[in-house]
């Protein structure tokens, strides 16, 4: 491994200090992996132990079957990884920049909302992401078709009376009945970790491509390949 790598850590085993770090994992898109798949982690790495928090946005068994049969015209819901393991054993390419702590800190929280916003299904798994011009019309339908479903119940749990209707039949609510929903967006692996790096301030457009960041974090933003073996000695867990 070049010698710049051996270089990592070398602080913190020195001074006792913690030391903060972003971490791609790379799938290359080929005949073998179908799509492939990029991952990010943050970490903070003390003398002896390091803490992960890793994203890695996938769809569930039938996601991927709706978005295989779709092209990815129809976004369903996500899930994500909650450990580094299988991604790390699947890379193609292991891409490691040393980052400062208030880096680390947006990144960690951008990671933790991403999550949350899968949980509570507001982003939605599309395999094309948003390139696929069909896929944010749908989300689009689907805030405001669940604003409006929020509103006629918010309307008669204020209101004991129906909903008063215009001249074409319409009900209409006041104001005060509205209820906006926060929106549905499609999201796939790629703009999930370009999303999570872009709030730590690395300025990165979307490769759309997973094999595409190995030479764009590198060539681009200062990130450094490095071993497999030289990766499990730095980050122990």
């Amino acid at each position: 491994m070049p010698s710049d790598n051996r270089k990592l850590g070398a602080d913190t085993k020195r001074k006792g200090n913690q030391e903060y770090y972003v971490v791609a994992f790379v799938k290359n898109t080929n005949q073998e992996n179908g799509s492939g798949h990029v991952s990010v982690s943050a970490i903070k790495r003390s003398p002896g132990r390091s803490k992960f928090n890793h994203l890695s946005f996938f769809p569930g068994p039938i996601g991927a079957l709706v978005n295989q049969l779709t092209l990815g015209s129809v976004p369903t819901a996500g899930r994500f990884a909650e450990s580094h393991h299988e991604d790390f054993e699947e890379a193609d390419h292991v891409l490691v920049k040393k980052i400062e702590k208030t880096q680390y800190q947006e990144i960690n929280n951008a990671t933790n909302e991403f999550k949350e916003d899968v949980k509570n299904k507001s982003r939605l798994y599309a395999v094309f992401g948003a390139t696929n011009p069909i896929a944010p019309c749908l989300t689009g339908a689907l805030t405001f078709t669940w604003s409006s479903w929020k509103t006629q119940l918010n309307h008669k749990r204020l209101n004991c009376y129906p909903a008063p209707e215009d001249m074409c039949g319409v009900e209409v609510y006041d104001d005060e009945t509205h209820v906006l929903a926060s929106g549905f967006q499609p999201d796939n692996c790629t703009s999930s970790v370009t999303h999570v790096l872009n709030k730590g301030g690395f300025s990165l457009k979307n490769p759309v491509v997973p094999t595409f960041f190995t030479n764009k974090l590198t060539d681009e933003h200062g990130f450094e390949r490095m071993d497999k073996e030289q990766f499990c000695s730095l980050f122990k867990k």
